[in-house]
């Protein structure tokens, strides 16, 4: 699947999945809380994956007319056991290397080291879920954290490495004041900071925004913490949490700054803090007839008659859009 996600607010909102489900069953999984996720399926994307990159582009994706880097790994781990099996992430990195589309993938996957050489030569960056060694007891199936640092070490010297520090607790912080040493001896270019959310209450945190979370000061103390500490070790980091989004060392929280690649600036996040360089491009000022970016009905059949231009004009006085990112508990 290639789908939109998060338009007015992520910078990379084109997520491609090839597999449904995961095996690592996380205890912290949101995709768990909205279906089976031991039922694993894999899809062929090859043809979805060749149409897009050949500029074909579908009502969900259409006011996208670049070369946006895609998100491979949304939903469910590209390179997690079953890939060994099916080889369907296998094709999509055969199509990568030939056409040297650019794209993030994340994962926490096993896998990933039979294909450390192909990732070589991709036009890509390479993100590995990595909080801490004390998370292993919330990650049963997934690959170890040592076993991510080994990962991260032999790709680091060819591509652009990062460490998802997410979700992020504020009992770990010493643990992840000892993880940015470890990332920074892989290697790696960089961390993204996200906090926690909660499906239900749960001690010390708030209700923002449909989820249960951590007050935006704790996390903003914890995040400058750790930012000093992999900033005199040479890392980057950026805010994967929207109410912090602007603390990072970039807007764009998947680290892709700087490498020449054009990525979606009509969005909120850059109204907001870098409103001179936020970008519109020609196809957003076209109709968004048939894109669904809304959950009411009603108002995507009246999105049909407006430009994405129009709706983010209109999205920029909505409240429950703009508190998002703005760090204002």
């Amino acid at each position: 699947m290639i789908a939109a996600s998060n338009i007015f607010i992520c910078d990379l909102p084109i997520r491609m999945d090839n597999y449904s489900g995961c095996s690592h069953n996380c205890s912290y999984c949101f995709a768990k809380k909205r279906y089976d996720i031991s039922k694993i399926k894999g899809v062929d994307m090859s043809k979805a994956l060749r149409d897009f990159i050949s500029g074909y582009r579908a009502n969900a994706v259409k006011i996208f007319d670049y070369k946006i880097p895609l998100h491979w790994g949304g939903m469910s781990d590209p390179f997690q056991p079953i890939e060994r099996e099916k080889r369907l992430s296998d094709k999509l990195l055969d199509i990568f290397i030939e056409t040297q589309y650019p794209f993030v993938v994340s994962t926490k996957g096993e896998a990933v080291f039979d294909y450390i050489e192909k990732l070589k030569k991709c036009n890509c960056v390479v993100q590995f879920s990595a909080v801490c060694p004390r998370y292993d007891q919330y990650e049963p199936n997934a690959m170890p954290f040592n076993k991510r640092l080994e990962a991260m070490a032999l790709l680091s010297p060819y591509k652009r490495v990062i460490a998802r520090v997410q979700p992020y607790q504020p009992f770990v912080l010493n643990d992840v004041l000892e993880s940015v040493s470890k990332f920074a001896d892989a290697g790696i270019y960089g961390l993204i900071f996200e906090g926690m959310k909660y499906q239900n209450a749960k001690k010390g945190t708030i209700r923002f925004a449909g989820d249960n979370v951590y007050p935006v000061k704790i996390l903003l103390e914890h995040f400058m913490k750790i930012k000093a500490k992999a900033n005199d070790l040479g890392l980057k980091v950026f805010a994967g949490e929207n109410r912090l989004r602007q603390y990072g060392d970039s807007l764009c929280c998947c680290g892709i700054e700087g490498m020449g690649w054009q990525y979606h600036t009509a969005n909120l996040n850059h109204y907001l803090f870098d409103r001179k360089n936020a970008k519109i491009t020609p196809a957003c000022k076209k109709p968004c007839k048939g894109l669904s970016i809304f959950q009411k009905t009603a108002f995507n059949k009246f999105c049909d008659t407006k430009s994405f231009e129009q709706l983010l004009d209109i999205v920029k006085f909505d409240k429950s859009y703009v508190e998002q990112l703005l760090p204002i508990k």
